[in-house]
């Protein structure tokens, strides 16, 4: 019944088409004057080489809705809505297609807008329907949606073998894949040469990458991997060294987050041209034993799995934000900011949202008894040391002074929010909630 009012609802929008304007012949310009840094940019333009075998589209901002319009090229016609508040409808009804369950993590929205839009066009063009929206839609989404393997690069990351994280693999591609990828395009006589392809692929090889799979269409599947690919890269940080000695830095992660080269330019006032570019390079490379890897195992596919859980409860999303906010704790290198970052945590844990009285007193006896309630002697150390890098913070967000850190305890500190959020998850079957996680320490 739904879909069918949707199909219905869809044809409401034919009527509100129009064709915008022509595509005009490109005819010869003048270069133009040059005028700031947008003028300066080295633009090409190739609007004369556009094809009705791939739809063009174009989009531009409209500040009194503060959205994006959308037009389409077919036959040379810019084809859009004239009324520009039909774009907020239109995208309203995307909206309620999209909440469709068969949709979801297969299609984004844009993907939805630029097919709905394109169907639209077509019967305002055609005066016909071939088939209604939602059909349409299915038939695409049968060619377009597809499994792929998306692979991120990691910086600062060497490794013996592969290994896993949930449903994530950390790999690389070694010297044979890619002697046998050039035998490939030699047998298909193609116009690639050989420099080209060591510039273009060599410089993969031995890289390490974190790869996964998705099926979705390829915008929604491109952002679907990377959100999930930043989940894993959070989780893999927690084999930095960093996690046992505070003052190491932790600059392990995929590089669509962390560029790994940076420059700045510099020019001697005395030479009007002594113009000079710097590059430097983050080179703190993790290369974890495989020892160690099979160590942490078990808790990488603990913290791994978490993301594919089907009904996840309270504790199991809290863990997860916890996790992400852990990772950016120790990439921290201002270990004052890092304390204060930790001592968050371990309060979004152990505290309940209208606790605001006594909240160090609380977190204290209560992460002590999650932790250590069968050895007294241990839950008192700990709760000694907690107090300590309490007093960092307090010092830290109350009054900006920067106590002197014992990176002994912050230390334990990491280690023990680390063991916190792993047994935390390993009991989010036992405890549906944080309440009922507090109750149980509390009895």
């Amino acid at each position: 019944m739904i879909e069918q009012e949707l199909n219905i609802k869809a044809y409401s929008f034919v009527d509100k088409i129009e064709g915008l304007e022509k595509l005009q012949n490109p005819k010869y310009k003048k270069p133009p004057i040059r005028k700031g840094s947008i003028g300066n940019l080295m633009i090409d333009d190739w609007s004369d080489k556009l094809s009705d075998e791939f739809p063009s589209f174009r989009s531009s901002y409209i500040p009194e809705y503060l959205e994006r319009d959308i037009c389409v090229l077919i036959s040379k016609v810019w084809y859009g809505f004239k009324d520009k508040s039909v774009y907020i409808d239109y995208y309203k009804f995307i909206t309620e297609i999209l909440a469709l369950k068969q949709f979801e993590n297969i299609v984004s929205d844009d993907y939805l807008k630029q097919k709905g839009f394109l169907w639209i066009v077509n019967i305002h063009i055609n005066n016909k329907a071939e088939k209604n929206l939602l059909e349409y839609i299915y038939d695409e989404l049968a060619k377009d949606v597809k499994e792929t393997t998306y692979y991120f690069p990691l910086i600062n990351m060497y490794i013996d073998e592969k290994f896993s994280i949930g449903n994530s693999t950390v790999t690389y591609f070694n010297q044979e894949y890619f002697d046998n990828l050039w035998r490939k395009f030699t047998d298909e006589n193609t116009s690639q040469t050989k420099e080209d392809f060591d510039k273009v692929y060599r410089k993969y090889q031995g890289r390490v990458f974190l790869s996964l799979k998705i099926r979705a269409e390829s915008e929604k599947g491109g952002g679907l991997a990377y959100q999930r690919a930043s989940f894993f890269a959070d989780i893999l940080k927690l084999l930095s060294p960093t996690i046992g000695f505070p003052n190491e830095e932790c600059a392990v992660d995929i590089d669509k987050r962390m560029p790994y080269e940076s420059e700045f330019l510099s020019s001697d006032d005395t030479n009007e041209y002594g113009f000079s570019i710097t590059l430097s390079a983050k080179q703190k490379p993790l290369h974890p034993p495989k020892e160690m890897i099979k160590a942490f195992q078990p808790l990488l596919d603990t913290f791994g799995n978490l993301i594919d859980k089907k009904n996840k409860n309270e504790l199991d999303e809290l863990c997860m934000r916890m996790i992400q906010y852990f990772s950016k704790a120790i990439s921290d290198n201002d270990l004052h900011v890092r304390v204060t970052n930790l001592i968050t945590i371990i309060e979004s844990i152990f505290l309940l949202d209208k606790e605001t009285y006594g909240m160090a007193k609380m977190v204290k006896k209560r992460m002590g008894y999650f932790l250590y309630k069968n050895n007294v002697n241990q839950k008192f150390e700990f709760i000694e040391s907690l107090t300590s890098m309490y007093q960092i913070r307090n010092k830290m967000i109350h009054k900006s002074n920067r106590k002197y850190i014992e990176l002994n305890k912050l230390k334990d500190l990491q280690v023990n929010i680390l063991e916190t959020l792993h047994q935390v998850v390993l009991k989010s079957d036992i405890f549906k909630s944080k309440k009922e996680l507090i109750k149980d320490l509390d009895a």
